[in-house]
């Protein structure tokens, strides 16, 4: 993923559906997995821009959740609320 800029802790949930296709790959060199109830997993990234990985938890629906940073949390609620105004 892009790197530059201020380093962020990005924590994503997602639920069982994804949590063993997102298991299968190493999507960046900081990440860890930590295993969740009813299958699901938390992972963890340290990255130095948001922008891709935004684009990224969007492709996966409601099968994944920012739980950190409230900067992406809010990126993704604007990001919806435009989309969901087109429609």
């Amino acid at each position: 993923m892009f790197t530059g800029g201020k380093s962020h802790e990005v924590r994503i949930r997602f639920d069982s559906f994804a949590a063993h296709l997102v298991r299968e790959r190493k999507w960046h060199a900081s990440q860890k997995i930590k295993e969740l109830a009813a299958d699901g997993i938390e992972l963890t990234l340290r990255l130095n821009n948001l922008h891709e990985v935004e684009r990224w938890i969007l492709s996966w629906g409601e099968h994944a959740r920012v739980v950190a940073p409230e900067i992406l949390r809010r990126d993704i609620v604007n990001t919806l609320k435009a989309m969901m105004g087109r429609y």
